[in-house]
Protein backbone atom coordinates (compact mmCIF):
# COMPACT_ATOMS: atom_id res chain seq x y z
CA UNK A 1 0.00 0.00 0.00
CA UNK A 2 1.27 3.46 -0.84
CA UNK A 3 2.46 5.61 1.99
CA UNK A 4 1.21 9.17 1.52
CA UNK A 5 2.87 12.06 3.31
CA UNK A 6 0.89 15.03 4.55
CA UNK A 7 3.16 18.06 4.57
CA UNK A 8 2.31 20.55 7.27
CA UNK A 9 2.99 24.19 6.50
CA UNK A 10 2.41 25.60 9.95
CA UNK A 11 4.96 25.46 12.76
CA UNK A 12 8.56 24.80 11.70
CA UNK A 13 9.91 21.35 12.37
CA UNK A 14 12.98 20.58 14.36
CA UNK A 15 16.16 20.66 12.29
CA UNK A 16 14.52 22.37 9.31
CA UNK A 17 14.97 26.10 8.69
CA UNK A 18 11.94 28.27 9.38
CA UNK A 19 10.60 30.21 6.38
CA UNK A 20 8.12 32.39 8.25
CA UNK A 21 10.47 35.36 8.36
CA UNK A 22 9.80 35.65 12.10
CA UNK A 23 12.59 33.34 13.24
CA UNK A 24 15.32 31.50 11.38
CA UNK A 25 16.66 28.27 12.84
CA UNK A 26 20.41 27.80 13.08
CA UNK A 27 21.73 25.50 10.35
CA UNK A 28 25.08 23.66 10.50
CA UNK A 29 27.97 25.05 8.44
CA UNK A 30 27.83 23.70 4.86
CA UNK A 31 30.58 21.65 3.26
CA UNK A 32 31.93 23.22 0.09
CA UNK A 33 33.71 21.50 -2.78
CA UNK A 34 35.27 23.02 -5.91
CA UNK A 35 35.43 20.74 -8.97
CA UNK A 36 37.56 21.28 -12.08
CA UNK A 37 35.50 19.72 -14.87
CA UNK A 38 37.00 17.90 -17.91
CA UNK A 39 35.83 20.66 -20.27
CA UNK A 40 37.73 23.36 -18.37
CA UNK A 41 34.72 24.72 -16.49
CA UNK A 42 34.38 24.77 -12.71
CA UNK A 43 31.56 23.80 -10.36
CA UNK A 44 31.33 24.71 -6.69
CA UNK A 45 29.05 22.59 -4.51
CA UNK A 46 27.65 23.61 -1.13
CA UNK A 47 26.12 20.51 0.48
CA UNK A 48 23.27 20.65 2.98
CA UNK A 49 20.93 18.36 4.91
CA UNK A 50 19.41 15.62 2.72
CA UNK A 51 16.93 14.35 5.31
CA UNK A 52 13.43 13.34 4.29
CA UNK A 53 11.94 16.25 6.18
CA UNK A 54 14.17 18.84 4.51
CA UNK A 55 13.69 17.42 1.00
CA UNK A 56 9.91 17.33 1.30
CA UNK A 57 9.80 20.93 2.42
CA UNK A 58 12.32 22.07 -0.21
CA UNK A 59 10.70 20.39 -3.20
CA UNK A 60 7.15 21.29 -2.26
CA UNK A 61 8.09 24.90 -1.82
CA UNK A 62 10.07 25.08 -5.07
CA UNK A 63 7.48 23.43 -7.30
CA UNK A 64 4.41 24.86 -5.58
CA UNK A 65 5.61 28.45 -5.32
CA UNK A 66 8.42 29.06 -7.85
CA UNK A 67 7.58 26.81 -10.82
CA UNK A 68 7.35 29.79 -13.20
CA UNK A 69 11.05 30.58 -12.84
CA UNK A 70 12.54 27.09 -12.55
CA UNK A 71 13.93 24.64 -15.08
CA UNK A 72 14.54 21.01 -14.13
CA UNK A 73 16.28 17.93 -15.52
CA UNK A 74 19.54 15.98 -15.32
CA UNK A 75 22.70 17.69 -16.54
CA UNK A 76 25.78 15.62 -17.31
CA UNK A 77 28.65 16.15 -19.73
CA UNK A 78 27.12 15.63 -23.15
CA UNK A 79 23.44 15.85 -22.15
CA UNK A 80 21.25 18.52 -20.59
CA UNK A 81 17.48 18.20 -20.07
CA UNK A 82 15.80 21.58 -19.60
CA UNK A 83 12.13 21.09 -18.73
CA UNK A 84 10.05 24.17 -17.98
CA UNK A 85 6.51 24.77 -16.77
CA UNK A 86 3.72 26.57 -18.63
CA UNK A 87 1.31 26.12 -15.74
CA UNK A 88 1.41 25.15 -12.08
CA UNK A 89 2.31 21.46 -11.80
CA UNK A 90 0.47 18.98 -9.64
CA UNK A 91 2.83 18.00 -6.83
CA UNK A 92 2.24 14.85 -4.78
CA UNK A 93 4.27 12.55 -2.55
CA UNK A 94 3.43 8.86 -2.25
CA UNK A 95 5.47 5.94 -0.94
CA UNK A 96 8.58 8.07 -0.78
CA UNK A 97 8.30 9.39 -4.34
CA UNK A 98 7.77 13.02 -5.24
CA UNK A 99 5.76 13.35 -8.47
CA UNK A 100 5.74 16.64 -10.33
CA UNK A 101 3.13 16.49 -13.09
CA UNK A 102 3.18 19.32 -15.64
CA UNK A 103 0.46 17.75 -17.80
CA UNK A 104 2.41 17.02 -20.98
CA UNK A 105 5.22 15.47 -18.97
CA UNK A 106 6.03 14.46 -15.40
CA UNK A 107 8.85 13.08 -13.32
CA UNK A 108 9.28 11.01 -10.16
CA UNK A 109 11.97 11.56 -7.55
CA UNK A 110 12.54 9.36 -4.52
CA UNK A 111 13.06 11.75 -1.61
CA UNK A 112 11.69 9.78 1.35
CA UNK A 113 11.19 6.30 2.77
CA UNK A 114 10.19 3.79 0.09
CA UNK A 115 8.42 0.56 1.10
CA UNK A 116 8.16 -2.45 -1.21
CA UNK A 117 9.30 -6.03 -1.55
CA UNK A 118 12.90 -6.67 -2.49
CA UNK A 119 16.24 -5.78 -0.99
CA UNK A 120 16.01 -3.05 1.69
CA UNK A 121 19.45 -1.81 0.62
CA UNK A 122 18.17 -0.95 -2.85
CA UNK A 123 15.24 0.93 -1.32
CA UNK A 124 17.63 3.08 0.66
CA UNK A 125 20.10 3.66 -2.19
CA UNK A 126 17.39 4.88 -4.58
CA UNK A 127 16.63 7.86 -2.33
CA UNK A 128 18.28 11.25 -2.57
CA UNK A 129 21.29 10.80 -0.33
CA UNK A 130 23.17 14.00 -1.21
CA UNK A 131 21.95 17.47 -2.15
CA UNK A 132 23.88 20.64 -2.85
CA UNK A 133 23.62 24.15 -4.18
CA UNK A 134 25.88 24.52 -7.19
CA UNK A 135 27.54 27.38 -9.05
CA UNK A 136 28.94 26.60 -12.50
CA UNK A 137 31.26 28.79 -14.55
CA UNK A 138 32.35 28.18 -18.12
CA UNK A 139 34.50 30.58 -20.13
CA UNK A 140 33.93 33.51 -17.79
CA UNK A 141 31.18 35.13 -19.87
CA UNK A 142 27.77 36.02 -18.48
CA UNK A 143 26.18 33.39 -20.71
CA UNK A 144 28.30 30.48 -19.50
CA UNK A 145 27.14 30.38 -15.92
CA UNK A 146 24.49 28.50 -14.01
CA UNK A 147 23.29 28.12 -10.43
CA UNK A 148 20.79 25.87 -8.73
CA UNK A 149 20.38 22.67 -6.73
CA UNK A 150 21.60 19.18 -7.63
CA UNK A 151 20.65 15.80 -6.13
CA UNK A 152 22.31 12.37 -6.14
CA UNK A 153 21.13 8.94 -5.06
CA UNK A 154 22.97 6.49 -2.83
CA UNK A 155 24.85 5.07 -5.81
CA UNK A 156 26.38 8.49 -6.47
CA UNK A 157 24.33 8.98 -9.66
CA UNK A 158 22.92 12.39 -10.44
CA UNK A 159 19.13 12.28 -10.17
CA UNK A 160 18.25 15.79 -11.28
CA UNK A 161 19.34 19.41 -11.38
CA UNK A 162 17.02 22.29 -10.53
CA UNK A 163 18.13 25.35 -12.48
CA UNK A 164 17.43 28.68 -10.81
CA UNK A 165 16.84 31.80 -12.95
CA UNK A 166 19.78 32.73 -15.19
CA UNK A 167 21.07 36.30 -15.35
CA UNK A 168 19.88 36.48 -18.98
CA UNK A 169 16.42 35.02 -18.31
CA UNK A 170 13.58 37.21 -19.57
CA UNK A 171 10.03 37.53 -18.30
CA UNK A 172 9.31 33.85 -18.95
CA UNK A 173 11.39 30.67 -18.96
CA UNK A 174 11.34 30.73 -22.77
CA UNK A 175 12.76 34.22 -23.31
CA UNK A 176 16.20 35.78 -23.13
CA UNK A 177 16.74 39.38 -22.09
CA UNK A 178 19.51 41.79 -21.17
CA UNK A 179 21.58 40.96 -18.06
CA UNK A 180 19.46 41.21 -14.94
CA UNK A 181 21.45 40.37 -11.82
CA UNK A 182 18.28 40.60 -9.74
CA UNK A 183 17.45 37.19 -11.21
CA UNK A 184 19.98 35.72 -8.78
CA UNK A 185 18.04 36.85 -5.71
CA UNK A 186 15.93 33.68 -5.51
CA UNK A 187 19.06 31.52 -5.56
CA UNK A 188 20.77 33.49 -2.80
CA UNK A 189 17.56 33.57 -0.78
CA UNK A 190 17.48 29.80 -0.81
CA UNK A 191 21.13 29.65 0.20
CA UNK A 192 20.19 31.86 3.14
CA UNK A 193 17.37 29.53 4.12
CA UNK A 194 19.27 26.26 3.86
CA UNK A 195 22.90 27.28 4.44
CA UNK A 196 22.46 30.20 6.82
CA UNK A 197 24.30 32.62 4.50
CA UNK A 198 23.45 36.28 4.07
CA UNK A 199 21.90 37.45 0.81
CA UNK A 200 24.56 39.59 -0.95
CA UNK A 201 23.89 43.31 -1.07
CA UNK A 202 25.50 43.53 -4.52
CA UNK A 203 24.15 40.63 -6.56
CA UNK A 204 26.27 41.43 -9.61
CA UNK A 205 29.49 41.43 -7.59
CA UNK A 206 28.50 38.15 -5.95
CA UNK A 207 27.60 36.63 -9.31
CA UNK A 208 30.86 37.69 -10.93
CA UNK A 209 33.09 36.66 -8.02
CA UNK A 210 35.52 33.76 -8.66
CA UNK A 211 34.43 30.39 -7.31
CA UNK A 212 36.17 29.30 -4.14
CA UNK A 213 35.84 26.13 -2.08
Amino acid sequence: MDQTFIVETGAPRRGVPSFTGESEMVVPPPRHELIDNPDGSQTRYSYFDASEETLIRLTRELFDDHWRRLTVGPWVLGAVFELTFDRAPKVTISNGYLTVDAGAWHFHLCIANYKASGLPESHLLRRVSKVAFYDWRGDGSIKERSSGIRMWNGYGEQMTTIFFPHVLLGETSHTVGPPNWENLRLYYEYRRRYLGESVPTDLEAAGRAPLRA
